[in-house]
């Protein structure tokens, strides 16, 4: 028995192209998704100190909401308490 090509190989062909070049691009924004997420850090942690110094001229330490003056990975429990998230 012989085999014969599908009528539908072109378009086979097409999706697998596209399946590709999908794969392609998605790997390619993770790259720079990951590449840039450490100066955007930096950029948002210096931000937040200068907010930080700023409040602190302006209002005095009390006035500073107990989550602000704590590490980012702290979290508020039921009881208004902070306490790490570890």
């Amino acid at each position: 028995m012989r085999f014969t090509p599908s009528p539908h190989h072109g378009l086979t062909v097409f999706n697998l192209g596209c399946f590709v070049m999908g794969i392609t691009l998605m790997t390619i924004g993770i790259h720079y998704s990951y590449k840039y997420v450490e100066p955007q850090q930096a950029r948002t942690k210096a931000r937040s100190d200068l907010l930080r110094a700023h409040l602190i001229k302006k209002y005095g330490k009390e006035v500073i909401p107990k989550v602000f003056r704590n590490p980012p990975h702290s979290t508020i429990d039921s009881d208004s308490e902070v306490s790490s998230g570890h």
